[in-house]
């Protein structure tokens, strides 16, 4: 069976997860492929040219219907049984669905809880033979708001590799870090200046590392400058994935203080590796992952004080901070590895074709166009800064931006 997976080779979650499900597959006679939707020239110089299992193609032009006769003509001719599409990632991907031979099982995968998922995979929901949400809020918010078939859906958290991940000897709760795309409106990356400023008024020796770029490093760095904490922190850019084990090991703290997630990759890796999250509490996401005083804490989303007092709490109990990291440990181990995650996805695909294909007839390619529904909404307009007051106040009051 060949799968394929519309997303472009990139350092961030939703490679990662291909390249970790398509390891998990291979060896049960599944060949899951990536296949980026965008000109396979564009990746002849960067470090994913030559990944295996990538299938580049050189589309005709920046035309949707061209572009969308290309991508088809390409999983006939491979005899794909399946694709897997991003919903909200590429409008012209996330039209699709109803344009798909019959033949070619349809299936979305919704990475996180925002509108820019939930919007269009709802629109689609009639063209895809499953769903599945990387966490329960995002199933519970698709069937209870958007009004989806619960029958549909389906939860398939993310995979961490145990054995790359794993507790180092000379981390300590003092050496924190965070890993992630450095963007404020989703990952808050702006209050981790703060964070660290207010726990080394507990402990003066506390140390951050930010590991990961994105369009507001530049931003960030002058921030924790302007915050007096220089000596105090250590940005390292982006980490290559095979380095990054090494330096979660020398870490025993992890804080990621997002606004909206899904299952995030950073944070599975981190617990696997020893490190106590402190995480934004997201209902049916973050306490999927944590046990509350337990494996991890979780606080409201933008309480950057009560961050730095959990991270306080860690330094203050040696004991506490090591049966905390030995929670996570085993939390990850008995729930989240990789061969668990990949034994639910190779039932699913075997599942879905199977099953009787219950979409409705595809419409002819030549009538494609991309749905009106999935161009730019009135949101565009809001202010960047009123936009992440209004997603930090609906995460604290468990909505979906």
């Amino acid at each position: 069976m060949k799968v394929a997976y519309i997303c472009e080779p990139q350092i961030g979650g939703t490679y990662t997860s291909f390249r970790q499900v398509r390891e998990q597959l291979l060896p049960k006679g599944i060949d899951y492929r990536c296949v980026p939707p965008v000109d396979g020239k564009a990746f002849a110089h960067t470090r994913f040219a030559h990944d295996e299992g990538v299938d580049f193609i050189e589309y005709p032009h920046d035309e949707p219907a061209a572009m969308a006769r290309r991508l088809v003509d390409h999983l006939q001719a491979g005899q794909f049984s399946a694709v897997v599409i991003l919903p909200g990632c590429y409008p012209w991907v996330s039209s699709l669905p109803p344009f798909l031979p019959r033949e070619i099982r349809c299936l979305a995968r919704m990475p996180h809880n925002g509108r820019g998922v939930y919007r269009p995979t709802a629109l689609m929901a009639a063209h895809y033979d499953r769903i599945i949400a990387v966490a329960p809020r995002l199933r519970d918010d698709l069937v209870a708001t958007y009004g989806v078939p619960p029958g549909q859906v389906e939860i398939i958290a993310n995979g961490v590799d145990t054995e790359r991940f794993y507790p180092g000897p000379e981390a300590n709760a003092q050496q924190a870090i965070f890993v992630g795309r450095l963007e404020d409106l989703q990952k808050d990356v702006f209050l981790l200046p703060k964070i660290l400023a207010c726990a080394r008024k507990i402990h003066p020796e506390a140390h951050l590392t930010v590991a990961g770029a994105g369009p507001d490093a530049d931003r960030l760095r002058e921030r924790f400058q302007k915050a007096g904490q220089e000596g105090h922190f250590t940005l390292l850019g982006q980490v290559p994935p095979a380095e990054l084990p090494a330096v979660l090991r020398h870490c025993g703290t992890f804080i990621l203080p997002s606004r909206f997630e899904g299952c995030s990759n950073a944070t599975l890796e981190a617990m696997a590796s020893g490190c106590v999250p402190l995480l934004s509490r997201l209902p049916g996401i973050s306490d999927h992952l944590v046990a509350e005083g337990q494996s991890g804490f979780l606080l409201a989303p933008g309480d950057w004080r009560g961050m730095a007092e959990a991270w306080g709490r860690l330094m203050d109990s040696e004991e506490t901070w090591r049966q905390m990291r030995q929670a996570a440990r085993d939390k990850m181990t008995a729930a989240f590895s990789q061969e668990h995650m990949g034994a639910n996805y190779a039932r699913t695909f075997a599942d879905v074709v199977a099953a009787p294909n219950r979409r409705p007839p595809p419409r002819p390619l030549a009538e494609f166009k991309i749905h009106p529904g999935l161009g730019p909404t009135w949101r565009r307009w809001i202010p960047e800064r009123v936009k992440k007051q209004l997603r930090t106040w609906a995460a604290r009051f468990g909505f979906s931006p």
